[in-house]
């Protein structure tokens, strides 16, 4: 009885923060922190310290809570692999591309290499012990990754959503060019060397990848099949939630990254679906609800590991210094080698952009894959560089011409 009175007090002071926090206009730092959903992990914390007190209760919702974590990357791996429409590729100069997909790879090298040198660091201060290539791997990718879409809070300003599509600089295919990285890397990193799926087994790494590939064409052939059968948005959301929900369980089970899986199915659909628009306005809508609870379900899973603040913010405070620079070497390398103008003031604002969503879920996609001890660390120190991040204001740059 007590745990029940205790959700809906919970329940209540959601409803009572959703009118304080949410529908107010609120100073521009706090207002980036609200965009990013990062306001709803303390609210899982508290659920989670409240729901610890029975033993057997926190069992099954740990248990439910990862499901929905399996469930919701896979989601989160679909709306990155939306990004990745050639037809709104193509309405950009391929310079502004080449840019861009250099300092994603210029960054996620610099990073990996630093994060293996912080082998030590992260053994023994973090007590992260998985495998050290996958952790230096999933750090290099979301030290790529940015929030999107990406409202910039910028010096005497408010929150602002720049034009991405002709800025030189711009994050298009940031976050989609990493999740490639990722895609292409995972198999030799993963420390894997033998699955089985069913009467199949794997043994090599062209293997892993025909399996991530099929996996994801085929979630993406079902979700298109959806879209294109059943013309009632509420019916699409449903099916389409249920086959994800299908496939995030799947990928759980078998530890496949399923950030990934939805990533392949991602860029399939947005490329063969005939009804874009349509499914675009379908799958933001459950994003919107998707984002908090996964923002939930983390702070749920928290709320019970015991974490030092001091370390985790300190390894913070050197990923945000290490990323910063690894993305500011990045652009300066690649705007010389593709012969495009950056100013000091927009390399500076591109180098401190903020993490995203998508950042944590690489962490959290840690959880489902290694079995180490104390993997909640890291995804506990990505949301503290994530949230320190969001209220960092960026220099606003001049009109340039590339």
């Amino acid at each position: 009885m007590q745990v029940i009175a205790s959700i809906y007090l919970i329940y209540v002071i959601c409803l009572v923060c959703r009118n304080l926090f949410v529908r107010r206009k609120l100073a521009a730092p706090l207002d980036s922190l609200r965009a990013s959903h990062l306001h709803f992990v303390p609210i899982g914390i508290a659920a989670g310290v409240v729901l610890a007190t029975d033993h057997d209760l926190a069992a099954v919702v740990e248990g439910i809570q990862r499901g929905l974590l399996g469930v919701i990357l896979v989601w989160l791996g679909i709306v990155t692999g939306l990004r990745f429409d050639f037809r709104r590729l193509g309405r950009r100069a391929s310079r502004h591309h080449a840019l861009e997909g250099l300092q994603v790879v210029g960054t996620a090298a610099l990073v990996f290499f630093l994060a293996l040198l912080w082998r030590p660091v992260l053994r023994y201060q973090m007590g992260i012990a998985a495998e050290p290539a996958l952790v230096a791997l999933l750090l290099g990718v979301l030290a790529c990754t940015l929030r999107m879409p990406d409202r910039i809070f910028y010096v005497r300003s408010v929150l602002v959503t720049p034009d991405i599509d002709q800025a030189p600089a711009g994050p298009l295919i940031t976050n989609a060019v990493g999740m490639t990285l990722l895609t292409v890397l995972y198999p030799y990193c993963a420390g894997v060397t033998v699955m089985e799926v069913g009467p199949f087994t794997l043994v090599s790494t062209s293997s892993f990848w025909a399996l991530y590939a099929c996996a994801g064409i085929l979630l993406g052939l079902l979700l298109t099949f959806v879209f294109s059968t059943f013309q009632e948005d509420v019916v699409c959301a449903i099916i389409a939630a249920g086959t994800v929900a299908t496939f995030g369980g799947l990928c759980a089970g078998k530890a496949i990254p399923g950030v990934i899986v939805g990533f392949i199915s991602g860029v399939w659909f947005i490329n063969t679906t005939t009804r874009r628009r349509d499914a675009l306005e379908i799958l933001e809508k459950i994003t919107g609800i998707v984002q908090p609870v996964f923002f939930l379900v983390i702070g749920g899973l928290l709320a019970t590991q015991n974490l030092t603040v001091l370390r985790l913010t300190a390894f913070a405070f050197l990923f945000l210094v290490a990323r910063s620079l690894a993305r500011g070497i990045s652009l300066t390398v690649a705007a010389r080698l593709t012969r495009c103008y950056l100013s000091l003031t927009e390399i500076i604002g591109s180098a401190l952009r903020p993490l995203g969503t998508l950042s944590v879920a690489l962490a959290a996609q840690l959880l489902l894959l290694d079995s180490g001890p104390n993997l909640y660390a890291l995804i506990a120190a990505v949301l503290v560089a994530a949230a320190i991040g969001q209220v960092l204001p960026l220099p606003k740059p001049r009109d340039v011409s590339a």
